[in-house]
Formats: structure tokens, sequence, C-alpha cells
């Protein structure tokens, strides 16, 4: 294929396969850590690599028009030159330098989609990943069977938990992250018609993807879904018959599952409903590291204590607070919590804008929601499925106005 072949085929389906690179990425995440020249690459960094290439490769054959009359663009600039101060007093001295050429990573894989967005189609993206993530489900539910009855499985796709029982992890390498995965999927199929994805019948594809949400036993995302899904209920629908028809529905699926998790397969100790009902009486050592952290946070609350000062500060390298918040707090200082909470906040005001242009995204907008909530649980300011989101609401936006207003011209 013609260098030019390529160029026109990327025009048409360009957004589509980026984001979908980095949600496979995502999921392949536990099976792409690689070791180059001492320095540790995921499937991330590899797929980043990719469109760099291709970026230099095709890049002169675009002119590309970068707006900085966008307050969010703005701040985000703003906080990666921070993020620059703040490793010349971090205490890791490289492995803090490391984390700011992370941050440099998601600031590329930001603006690889907030401009390939320009020549989206949001239908050709939602329904790539949705049956991306169909078929991923279902190979997932086959391992996962497979192991439930034979006790044989070729890869690793769960994690034991406590009282011995089994959280489903998929490929992530996190349960966690993987239920979150899947949510985005699971609201793409909820929001957009059978047509638009092109789909038999959607709420059968649909089960699996549920189910596998379910397994993970993540608390933290299932509770975030619920949450948010009420909260978007209220916002998205403008009659209040769609608010209790979607709320409705939310309840319906919520007892079927709930019967569900009852239910003990072969071969585990505790149903899903049980080890949820153990979990709750046990302690979260994430409560300790939290009051830790708020305790040297009030000694040096302006500045902070630099990159990765989290980690060192909670005695060593690979410790995280589990809170991305608190964890802004300590690395960056009021000065970067409140430039980076802001900037997360207009996002969200612009992706309700969006979804007012084109309603194709509230799936999107909804995930984001979610992640905002997971921030207060988990480390993610630099996972780049964050910056994906990030990227196509605000790429989107900018995309959808343009057109909307060249409508009227």
């Amino acid at each position: 294929m013609s260098l030019n072949k390529i160029q026109k085929h990327l025009n048409i389906f360009l957004p589509a396969y980026v984001i979908s690179s980095y949600f496979i990425s995502a999921h392949l995440f536990a099976l792409s850590q690689f070791s180059v020249v001492g320095i540790n690459l995921s499937m991330t960094d590899y797929v980043t690599l990719l469109w760099i290439f291709i970026a230099i490769a095709i890049g002169k054959n675009y002119k590309f028009s970068f707006k900085y009359n966008s307050i969010e663009i703005r701040l985000l600039l703003l906080f990666t030159v921070y993020a620059g101060f703040e490793v010349l007093h971090g205490m890791y001295g490289f492995k803090s330098l490391s984390l700011f050429l992370q941050l440099l990573r998601n600031l590329f894989i930001f603006l690889l989609i907030y401009y390939s967005i320009q020549r989206a189609n949001i239908i050709e993206i939602n329904r790539l990943i949705f049956k991306l993530s169909f078929w991923m489900s279902i190979l997932m539910l086959f391992l996962y069977g497979l192991f439930i009855t034979v006790q044989i499985l070729p890869i690793n796709i769960f994690e034991y938990g406590e009282f011995q029982s089994i959280r489903f992890e998929g490929l992530s390498g996190d349960a966690n992250f993987y239920a979150f995965l899947m949510s985005v999927a699971l609201l793409i199929g909820f929001y957009n018609s059978s047509k638009d994805l092109n789909v038999l019948n959607k709420y059968l594809y649909l089960m699996p993807i549920g189910i596998n949400i379910v397994i993970t036993i993540s608390r933290s995302a299932i509770v975030a879904l619920i949450v948010t899904f009420i909260f978007t209920s209220i916002l998205y629908e403008k009659k209040l018959s769609s608010k209790f028809k979607k709320i409705f529905t939310l309840f319906f699926i919520f007892t079927a599952f709930f019967y569900l998790s009852m239910i003990k397969l072969p071969n585990l100790n505790v149903s899903i409903y049980e080890w949820y009902s153990l979990r709750a009486t046990q302690g979260s050592p994430r409560i300790e590291m939290w009051l830790t952290l708020l305790n040297y946070i009030q000694q040096q609350p302006i500045f902070g204590y630099g990159l990765r000062a989290s980690e060192y500060l909670l005695g060593g390298y690979g410790r995280y607070a589990h809170n991305s918040y608190l964890e802004l707090l300590v690395d960056y200082g009021m000065i970067g919590f409140i430039i980076f909470v802001s900037f997360m906040f207009l996002v969200f005001l612009k992706g309700i804008k969006l979804i007012n242009i084109n309603e194709k995204y509230k799936a999107w907008l909804h995930s984001y929601l979610i992640l905002c909530i997971l921030f207060g649980g988990f480390t993610l300011l630099y996972w780049p499925l964050l910056w994906v989101l990030i990227a196509l609401i605000l790429g989107g936006y900018s995309f959808e106005k343009d057109r909307l207003n060249n409508n009227f011209v």
C-alpha cells in the first residue's frame, strides 16, 4: 500500500485507530512489561513510539493550527511547566524525571487525539471500542470458565483475593482498571442505538460485558459506575419520565446482578456476594497512608515536595497513596493541585457543552466522571486512558463546535 493510500485511509479512520490502540494497550498492560536498556516499557509506551513514527512519516502532509485561546489548553501547558519545576526538587532524582517523562508521553497522547479528532466519526469510534470489548469479554469469560471447570489456564487472568476468592482482572493486571475498561464499553452500548453500533441486539452484547464487570469484584469501579449513572441520568435527560426510566433500568440491572452474585461457582470458597460481605468487615491500610500524607501536606502545603515525593514519604519506591488528589497535594503542593483540579473541572464543563451538540459523546463524558471519582482511591494522574478521555472531550468539542458553526454559514 502506497503512502498516499495509507494517508487517505488514516484521514478516515485515524481517530478510531488512535483511541482503540490505547484502549487495547490498557487491556494488555500486564502482559507488556518489558525492560529495554534498564528502562521498563509497557504496551502504551510502544504504541506511543509507533504513533510518533507515523506522525513523523505523514506529518509533513498535514497542517496543524494549535489553538492557545482555550483556557483548558493553557492550564494544561502551565501544569506541564510547573511539573518540570517540581522535578528539580524531587526526592528521587532520575525517578522523579521518569515520572515527568510519563507526563510528557501523556501530553503527546493528548495532542495526537486532540488533532486526529478533527477527522472524527464518533459513531465509528464507539462501534470499534464496543466490538473490541465484546469479543474481549467473550474470550475472558471462556478462559474464566476453563479455569473454574478444569483448573487449567494458559494465561493469568485473575488474582486471589482475601478469603480465597478470585478477582477477575482480564489481561490488564488490575481488577479495578479492567472493570473501568469494560465500563466504558458498557456505557457506549447503553447510550448508543443498535443502528449506530451495527449489532443485532446490543443488550445481548452488553450481557457478557456486564458480567465481566461484576466478577472483577471491584467495589470502587462498580460504586462509581452506579453513582455516576444516577448523576448523568439527571444531567442528560430533560424529561422527568426519562430520568426515572434510566434509574429504573439501573435498578433492574443491579437487582439481576445482585442475585447472580449469590451463586457460588465450582472450586470457589465464597460467592461474590459473600466476598463483599466479608471484605466490608476488614479495615483498609489506605486510611493510614492518607493520614500520613495529610500530616506532611500541612508541613509544606504551597509547593509540595516534588514528583514522586508521596512514594518516598510512604516508605520507598513503588508505594502509592491510592489517592490521586492527595498525591497532587504532596507532589505539586496547593499551586499544582489548584491548576490541575481547575483543569479537570473545566474539562467536565466542556463535556456538558459537547453532549449538547452531539450526544454520541455521552459515554465518554460519563467515563470521565467515573475516573474523577476513582481519583479518590487510585493513582491515575499518569494513566494514559485518563488523557485519552480528556483529549476526546476537548478535541471533540473543538471539532463539533467548528462543524456546527460551519453549518450555519
